[in-house]
């Protein structure tokens, strides 16, 4: 159903409702109780205005029926008891396509509020044996504004650049540096709204209509025929005239695939494989387009955009508490050691390789995707493309800024997330959707030049070790499992067996904890600034999930590293580092684990991989990572 909001500032609520007549129990009592149930569970306690319409398979002579059925009869008692009205049209609504039998009205319209309903009529135009029901309510609803989209296929983007820098020459030299992290989180609102002005002033609006595609006029008059047929069967039973209407159905339904194939032919014909609109045009094939149902989690359902968001935003917010109950005294304590030194540590004056320039943020501007969608303030990667020479420069001091100050501003950490249902999940439950986050455009350019920075001292210091696979230049899952593979091969040229072990760690990314991840980097000796900048990364971060236009309530995030951030994967990598096995061999893509040893000796291999696993078991709950037990696979070769 629906909720609309009034010009007089109540609500009307619009259900649509279905019952198939029948009952799989044969005890008539049963069915009553069953039936008056699902009706009082409807009608009863609501405080709004409510029209449930649709087919309820009811039978009664009150609404021009010729004779009542069990459903009808109930229906008719109910109403009498003053439980709801009910509104019908004058004329059937069902017409079976039996000669012998007669028309009837199925289609009904209850509610408790009668005196808003008038000029009910059935649409005689559908295939359907029953015919839609049209009905007006007389209220005045609140109108919504239209979507309105920038087309920036019409920007001016001279007009653009020259609001930008008007607007610097106005506020006046931009200053090399400042000196505290208000005042960077100030440039930022500057900087923002400036780009949100000169968007405004450059790049007009358009009104974003979907309209369907209009069917060629030779259909049009086929249809209007069948109609027409259609009805003078309905009055006269004829049976040519039925044969009639069916043949031209049957036409219709040939005529409008044929046109719909020509027309996709000729849009084909139109793309090549290297052109966006081509893979944007198979993705919206592959991809089905579903709102969300209600949600119903404990024996309660959720219907309204806020309670599905704040019930979405909840169970996000679980995976972040995973491992909250892990714990190991002496690894504690070490890192509990470890951040107040950090904390406590001054920040030494940055070298010039350390610092970024403006060319250095032009090049990572460049290369950025004009389609990746952008965080709570609106500025995407289209706009930051066109920022002339000043705004550039204007960029650098607030990264520089945060940079020798070791912040990460407060305004890039809130994330918009939104809800992606999971394949062949019931789309009913809340743990079927998985969050895609949104960042701001300004973070992620931010990200890329400290993700420079730090695969600088990882690759330098060998950190990231050989057998992860996952995020690093030139390697991919192949080459995870060419490693394997060939491991394999070796050894069965040996003659020797090999055991090997799969291991499933549950909600890796979303429970990695913060100030573990900051020990490791101070103890792998980056530098401090970096380690310090990270922490402020990860710290008091937030996201608010969004559902049609609906904001949950804000969730602070205890642990993880953000999803959708251009940092996260080097972070993981970071994190993981340290896994180490004693006789086993490891190989991982990310957090997929698969642990292996090589031996004539089945039972020698069983107690290698038995002492390693107990090892990386013990390594996974000190720093607070959870394995899952059962999914974890043995493979035997």
């Amino acid at each position: 159903g629906i909720e609309l909001s009034t010009a007089q500032e109540s609500k009307i609520q619009i259900y649509s409702c279905y019952f198939n007549g029948k009952t799989n129990d044969p005890n008539i009592i049963n069915f009553k109780n069953s039936f008056l149930s699902d009706i009082r569970k409807l009608t009863k306690f609501r405080r709004s205005n409510y029209f449930i319409c649709g087919d309820f398979n009811a039978r009664h002579r009150f609404w021009n029926c010729l004779r009542a059925n069990p459903a009808g009869s109930l229906l008719y008692d109910e109403m009498c008891k003053g439980a709801f009205t009910i509104s019908f049209p004058p004329t059937p609504s069902y017409y079976p396509l039996k000669a012998r039998t007669n028309p009837s009205t199925l289609d009904l319209i209850i509610s408790n509020a009668p005196n808003f309903i008038s000029s009910i009529t059935t649409i005689q135009e559908l295939s359907s044996d029953h015919y839609p029901v049209t009905f007006n309510i007389n209220h005045s609803i609140t109108e919504l504004s239209p979507k309105k989209i920038k087309c920036y296929k019409k920007a001016d983007w001279a007009k653009f650049k020259k609001h930008i820098t008007d607007s610097f020459k106005i506020e006046g030299s931009i200053p090399p540096s400042v000196e505290s992290t208000d005042e960077i989180d100030s440039m930022i609102s500057n900087f923002t709204n400036i780009l949100s002005n000169a968007e405004e002033k450059a790049i007009p609006s358009i009104t974003y209509r979907k309209t369907p595609d209009e069917l060629p006029l030779f259909i049009k008059n086929l249809i209007k025929l069948k109609n027409n047929i259609r009805r003078q069967w309905q009055r006269t039973r004829d049976p040519i005239l039925k044969h009639s209407y069916k043949q031209l159905t049957k036409e219709i339904q040939y005529e409008i695939s044929i046109w719909k194939n020509e027309k996709w032919a000729k849009t084909i014909q139109k793309l090549k494989k290297t052109d966006p609109p081509f893979w944007k045009l198979v993705k919206n094939l592959k991809t089905k387009q579903l709102k969300m149902p209600p949600l119903k989690n404990n024996n309660c359902f959720y219907t309204t955009p806020l309670e599905k968001a704040n019930l979405i935003s909840e169970t996000f917010l679980k995976s972040h508490h995973l491992t909250n109950s892990f714990s190991d005294q002496n690894t504690t304590e070490t890192v509990r050691s470890s951040i107040n030194l950090i904390k406590n540590s001054q920040i030494s004056e940055l070298r010039s390789y350390e610092l970024t320039s403006s060319s250095e943020i032009k090049s990572f501007i460049k290369y950025t995707k004009n389609s990746t969608s952008p965080g709570q303030d609106r500025i995407n990667n289209k706009l930051l493309k066109q920022i002339p020479k000043s705004g550039i420069d204007y960029l650098a001091v607030i990264y520089n800024s945060c940079l020798k100050l070791s912040y990460f501003p407060t305004s890039w950490k809130v994330a918009i997330v939104k809800p992606i249902p999971k394949p062949n999940k019931p789309p009913s439950e809340p743990s079927s959707y998985r969050p895609i986050s949104l960042l701001s455009c300004l973070s992620k350019i931010f990200e890329k030049i400290l993700k420079l920075r730090i695969e600088i001292h990882t690759s330098n210091n060998n950190i990231i070790p050989d057998f992860q696979f996952g995020f690093k230049n030139n390697t991919s899952t192949t080459h995870a499992l060419s490693a394997i593979t060939n491991e394999i091969k070796n050894q069965f040229s040996e003659k020797r067996s090999v055991g090997l072990v799969l291991l499933d760690i549950e909600k890796a990314f979303d429970s990695v904890w913060h100030d573990g991840l900051i020990h490791k980097m101070h103890s792998l000796n980056f530098p401090n600034y970096l380690t310090k900048i990270v922490h402020s990364f990860l710290n008091n971060r937030s996201y608010t999930v969004v559902i049609d236009g609906t904001k949950s309530d804000r969730k602070e995030i205890p642990a993880g590293v953000p999803q959708g951030a251009v940092l996260s994967p080097v972070l993981f990598n970071i994190y993981t580092s340290d896994i180490k096995a004693q006789s086993c061999k490891l190989s991982l893509y990310a957090d997929d684990t698969a642990l292996y040893y090589a031996d004539n000796n089945p039972d020698i291999i069983m107690d290698r991989l038995s002492d390693d696993l107990t090892s990386i078991k013990l390594y996974f709950h000190k720093w607070k990572i959870k394995l899952n037990t059962f999914p974890s696979t043995l493979l035997w070769c």
